[in-house]
């Protein structure tokens, strides 16, 4: 081979690694935009489901929306429990601190309480809609006894974004359980 072939086959091979790793870069590129894009919309395998694994909250058809009259006791006809978000805190963009306090207004112990707190986007309790969900065994809970607690609610981009997409409008459905009873509170907040 000559100097010149040996010259014209090295041009040829440089443009072709050249052409190589150009398309190298496009097929990364457009994977990370795939990926990116789904994780934000939440399709496909990156979909977040935040009751998974949960015990999905017991049917009961004893429901207070939160700002009906759900004072009183259960005596008086009122509910066997109270249940009152005494403040909400911004811990960042997405997150919240949420102080809740619990009430047992009925004259005997609730016996093996269980707490099911599921937080929607939108005005909905329909499943696809869940954006943060906890189940809290609480326990034993006295007559006229009062639980409190601090949660985190962080929601991620796509959590949040699925808030955004409902005018920043919630549902919280709190479920509480025990061995007597099983009553639902449900609150609407505008959190945007």
């Amino acid at each position: 081979m000559t100097a010149e072939g040996f010259s014209s086959a090295a041009t040829k091979k440089g443009e072709m690694d050249t052409k190589k790793t150009a398309v190298v870069v496009a097929v990364v590129a457009a994977v990370v935009a795939a990926v990116g894009y789904a994780y934000v919309a939440g399709i496909g395998p990156l979909e977040q489901d935040p009751a998974a694994g949960l015990d999905e909250p017991p049917d009961t058809d004893e429901s207070y929306e939160i700002g009906d009259d759900t004072e009183g006791d259960a005596q008086d006809g009122g509910p066997p429990f109270a249940f009152e978000v005494e403040s909400v805190n911004e811990c960042g963009e997405t997150c919240r601190e949420v102080n809740v306090a619990l009430h047992r207004t009925a004259d005997e112990d609730a016996q093996g309480t269980v707490v099911h707190t599921w937080i929607y986007a939108g005005e909905t309790t329909d499943r696809d809609a869940v954006v943060w969900a906890d189940n809290r065994q609480v326990g034993e809970i006295e007559a006229g006894g009062v639980v409190r607690s601090t949660d985190e609610v962080d929601l991620s981009v796509q959590q949040a974004n699925n808030v955004r997409e409902a005018d920043g409008v919630v549902t919280i459905e709190t479920t509480v359980e025990s061995g007597q009873e099983t009553v639902r509170f449900v609150d609407r907040e505008d959190v945007m």
